[in-house]
Formats: C-alpha cells, structure tokens, sequence
C-alpha cells in the first residue's frame, strides 16, 4: 500500500471516529436528559398537583432556626441550604462521580431530597399512597420544589433530626442539651449539635474524642477565617 492510499485511509479512520464520538456525546446527553425529564416528573403518576400543594404547605409551619445556627451551618456546608435539585444531581453527583471526588459536604445539597422519609411518618394520606420505585424521595422532592423552596425542606428537615437526636442522646451526657437552649449556645456548642446532626454514634466526644476534636478544630479554623473575610 502506497502512502497516498495509507493517508487517505488514514483520514477516513479519524473522520470515522469524529463522528462517532460526537454521535457518542449527544447520545449521552440525550439519555441524561430523557432521564433527568422522567425522574423529576414521575410524581405526578402518584400525586395530584392539589395533594402535592398541600403536602409542601406543611413545610411552612417548620419554626425558623435561631440565628446562630444558621449562622455556623451556613459557613460549614455554604451549598446546603438554597441548593435545588437540580444544582445537586449536576453539580454533586455527576461532578462527584466523574472526578472521583468524595467530599460531599461541600458541594452542593438539597434537602428536598431528604423531606419524603421525614414527611410520611407524620402524614397518614402521604403514607398511603402506593409509590413504587427505588427514587421515591428524589422524585417527591421534585414535586416538593415546584410549590415551596429549598430553604424551606431545609429546615422541615433539620428540625425534625433535632427532634429525633435530642430524643436519642443519653441525658446524662449532655444534660444541658435542649431544643430551647440552642439559641444561647456557644460557637462550640453549636458546633457540637451539627456534628451530632451529621451522626450521634460517630460524632460522640465521649466515645471518639480524636475524630471529634479533629471535626472541631476543622469547623472552628472556617468560622475565623469566614470572620478574616468579612473585616
């Protein structure tokens, strides 16, 4: 074989290969999107737009969080609060998964993915409805999302697990721990509660002193520097 044949050839190869990856690419873009369109529509196979308006109505009787908490949680996962799903799925977990990155505390997150395993303990009509599948809190809180807002699925959520931690805690270990006592707590004390949020058993200061302090003086370190940045 010449080379003018081997050249010729050659282009056609690479010609060929072009084409399919872009046919590749927007094969793949195609299949995301059908299936993002799919998983934040199901709901409505289940819910009717009325019962769904009601169900998010529920997430604004959740009282605020004292100032001082938020405060904090905002400088220790700044991407937790006014994320929507949809920054979640592209921005944590395709991001995540295509660079391999497992820090998931800093990007960001969407309570209304969580509020379903919270809401359908307390609600009986919600708790009735017969939802198959494996993304049921994903796709409820798309539904969620189109009637109230991330803010508020954040704090439906975390009211609640302050409820069920408070509840859980062995009194005697932190007697002075209390849904009325957060807002005079101290930036450690606050601290403490996030942690104790994120796992009671891993997090416990009394039984992994090292991995807590380490957690401590991890958060304290962003909260002087949030302070630095601010002057």
């Amino acid at each position: 074989m010449d080379r003018t044949k081997a050249k010729a050839i050659g282009k056609k190869l690479l010609k060929a290969l072009k084409i399919f990856a872009i046919c590749s690419i927007i094969l793949t873009v195609l299949e995301i999107g059908i299936g993002f369109w799919l998983i934040s529509t199901r709901w409505q196979l289940f819910i009717s737009k009325r019962q769904m308006k009601e169900f998010a109505a529920e997430l604004t009787n959740s009282e605020p969080l004292p100032d001082n908490f938020m405060r904090i949680y905002k400088v220790i996962y700044p991407k937790h609060i006014d994320t929507s799903l949809r920054e979640m799925i592209f921005f944590n977990y395709v991001v995540r998964f295509v660079s391999r990155d497992h820090d998931y505390d800093s990007k960001p997150h969407c309570f209304c993915d969580l509020v379903y395993d919270k809401q359908v303990k307390h609600n009986e009509n919600l708790r009735d409805i017969d939802w198959t599948g494996r993304l049921v809190d994903l796709e409820y809180g798309f539904g969620l999302e189109k009637y109230t807002t991330p803010d508020r699925c954040f704090r439906y959520f975390i009211n609640d697990h302050i409820n069920i931690i408070l509840s859980k805690i062995d009194r005697s270990l932190y007697p002075n721990l209390s849904r009325e006592s957060i807002a005079s707590m101290t930036d450690d004390e606050v601290i403490e509660l996030i942690l104790l949020l994120k796992s009671p058993e891993k997090f416990n200061r009394f039984k992994n002193p090292e991995l807590f302090d380490k957690y401590l003086t991890e958060y304290k370190v962003k909260l002087e520097m949030d302070k630095v940045s601010k002057k």
